[in-house]
């Protein structure tokens, strides 16, 4: 940019220069002759109509020229001083918009006939006159692609990531949500198809089929009945998101057809009292936190538990997985991540508030001791909560055994804003494990 300005004025220092009436010398622009030489000719304005195709520089007026981009739209209304009302393709619209904003679209540019080839210097010179670059528009200074982060709604900007029918956007609620896809590969592409192999020759002396373990058929039934609760969940939520459908489709949300017959909609209990195991009182927002909790699930639906710092997230989510386990008699087991930092401290509370709750934590930095707490885990049963932390669940041992071959009644993520980048490892490695519910806590704002 500062280049380009140096030029302009040193082309405009050798031009040459007109006398006016009072012998004043006033600046000309330059035409190039066929034999290179040059002439001073008026430089012509370009005027608009109304319903003419144009770009223009949205809030260039207020944020400037540098920082605002070029906009395609169409003239609404031509004023006396020149300055034109623009309707952008995106349904916004800006009024009184300076000339020097506006510009023909590139596409009627190049459609425009070509000039017959002229010499070097007035090649050069035209080009120093050129105010734009010509580089296509979704190039930036640093050649990187630019693309718009928003788009037009009802008048109101929305980001395009959360539309539902854009490249980038992100899945439907209904696919998401509804258990339409598998949740085990949401947010990551699947494998290329592989051709099967041959089967390796089988070793001297074993024959028949292989005959499981006790272990591995208690796994392969939990297993199954955790996949049974997740169908359910997602009957149970359709009905659920069902009075929210016209609200989705404004975001471009492709619904499938409305199903009846299905279950309502369960209410908040208002007399769910905290379970007997909880060997504390709670408050009376925790208690309503358990209710709502509770709610969540007979509906269906995963949860975001949002209370600030200090509230008691952690007592809350305690009690409701003891409500589970003794009140509505629903087995775990329930997988805790959490930071390091607080992994002693949910220990800790378990064992306090309900030491009923059989909780193991998972975590070490051994690698063979992980090997072997895994190993235990994964032929065991006497535990309801395993609690964890982030590195441990991106850990390829655990992510082997833990997600892939287990699945979870409840994963609970503490601090879940740490999901908020869903291309983070911790994101990525959070979305192979299979679970029926979710449930996620954080005091930080999303």
């Amino acid at each position: 940019r500062r280049v380009s300005v140096t030029r302009e004025k040193i082309r405009r220092e050798k031009m040459p220069r007109a006398s006016s009436r009072n012998g004043t010398p006033v600046p000309m622009d330059i035409d190039a002759k066929s034999d290179g030489s040059s002439v001073p000719s008026e430089k012509a304005q370009t005027t608009y109509a109304v319903g003419q195709p144009v770009e223009a520089k949205h809030m260039a007026q207020q944020v400037g020229s540098f920082a605002a981009k070029w906009y395609s739209g169409v003239v609404r209304k031509v004023h006396e001083n020149g300055v034109c009302d623009v309707r952008f393709d995106d349904g916004d619209s800006e009024d009184k918009v300076p000339l020097k904003f506006l510009r023909l679209p590139r596409k009627a540019k190049a459609a425009a006939p070509v000039k017959e080839q002229q010499p070097a210097a007035a090649s050069s010179a035209a080009s120093d006159d050129d105010d734009e670059p010509d580089e296509p528009i979704s190039q930036g200074r640093g050649k990187r692609k630019i693309v718009p982060t928003t788009c037009m709604v009802d008048g109101f900007a929305v980001k395009r990531q959360n539309m539902y029918d854009l490249d980038e956007g992100e899945g439907s609620v209904w696919d998401r949500e509804l258990g339409e896809k598998d949740v085990a590969f949401a947010g990551q592409e699947r494998k290329a198809w592989d051709a099967p192999r041959e089967p390796k020759p089988t070793a001297r002396g074993k024959t028949g089929p292989r005959v499981a373990s006790a272990a591995e058929t208690d796994r392969l039934s939990k297993n199954a009945l955790m996949k049974t609760a997740r169908e359910e969940a997602t009957v149970r939520r359709r009905a659920f998101l069902e009075p929210h459908r016209a609200v989705l489709t404004r975001f471009g949300a492709k619904l499938p057809p409305a199903k009846s017959g299905g279950p309502g909609i369960a209410q908040e209990d208002e007399t769910l009292k905290q379970p007997s195991q909880i060997k504390i009182e709670m408050r009376d927002y925790q208690v309503r936190g358990l209710r709502w909790l509770a709610s969540m699930h007979a509906n269906g639906c995963n949860a975001i538990l949002a209370d600030e710092m200090g509230l008691g997230k952690t007592l809350q989510t305690i009690a409701f997985l003891a409500h589970l386990k003794f009140d509505l008699g629903v087995p775990g087991p329930h997988l805790v991540v959490a930071p390091l930092s607080v992994l002693s401290s949910w220990m800790t509370e378990i064992k306090r508030f309900c030491p009923e709750l059989r909780a193991v934590k998972l975590h070490s930095s051994d690698v063979e001791e992980r090997k072997r707490l895994i190993t235990s885990l994964s032929e065991g049963d006497d535990y309801d909560v395993v609690v964890t932390t982030y590195e441990m669940a991106k850990s390829p041992n655990v992510t082997g055994v833990l997600a892939y071959r287990t699945w979870w009644r409840y994963l609970v993520v503490d601090e879940g804003h740490i999901l908020k980048n869903d291309m983070s490892q911790v994101s990525q490695a959070l979305r192979k494990f299979h679970f029926a519910h979710a449930l996620l806590l954080t005091g930080t704002p999303l």
